[in-house]
């Protein structure tokens, strides 16, 4: 799990993050992250969390947000390819 002052941009389903210019840095960071964990631990998580101070996404052409940092944490699937 990583804090960041700053806003989450979710996909549509409210749940992993976008790949977006500002959050690519961190999606780098947090798959860093799991990899030295998974060698320390010796267990690979499927899974990131990343915590901001708000997150936001649209589905179905309406804008969802949630104005509390603990309401939605952004996940980040450290298992698959990322496009």
């Amino acid at each position: 799990m990583d804090c960041k002052l700053k806003s989450l941009v979710l996909c549509s389903d409210g749940k992993l993050i976008r790949n977006t210019n500002l959050m690519s840095g961190t999606k780098l960071q947090v798959f860093l992250y799991n990899k030295i964990l998974t060698k320390i631990q010796n267990y690979q998580s499927q899974h990131a969390l990343v915590v901001g101070c708000n997150t936001r996404y649209k589905k179905s052409n309406v804008w969802y947000r949630s104005t509390r940092f603990n309401d939605r944490p952004g996940i980040v699937d450290v298992t698959n390819k990322w496009d």
